[in-house]
């Protein structure tokens, strides 16, 4: 999981979006309100979106979350049934950071052998 949210306001424009995705180096951002997560923008609900266009016409409203305490498994069963690339984290129903199909595969390259 990865603390440092990388996030956006419903009411950044798309310019901002995709802005902070490169700089970042990331491919989700977070859409945050007085520390409330609203939806999830990814790269992909940005493309052919004009500069202009806010953040809350293309973000994700219905967003799977994760307590701090589950497992990766419980993670990636909820990102492959919600078809989704990231979770945010909550730790006591505050936003406590990210994780990502990234996150989990740098796990696996981690701890796994193919045999």
């Amino acid at each position: 999981m990865s603390r440092n949210v990388i996030s956006v306001r419903s009411t950044d424009t798309v310019a901002t979006a995709r802005d902070r995705l490169r700089v970042n180096q990331i491919h989700h951002l977070l859409v945050v309100e007085d520390d409330r997560t609203l939806g999830v923008v990814a790269m992909r609900d940005l493309a052919g979106k004009p500069d202009g266009t806010l953040v809350e016409s293309v973000m994700v409203l219905e967003v799977a979350t994760i307590e701090a305490d589950s497992t990766l498994r419980r993670a990636a069963s909820l990102m492959i049934r919600g078809t989704t690339g990231c979770l945010p984290v909550l730790e006591n129903g505050k936003l406590a950071g990210i994780i990502t199909t990234t996150d989990l595969m740098r796990v696996l390259n981690a701890d796994m052998t193919l045999s």
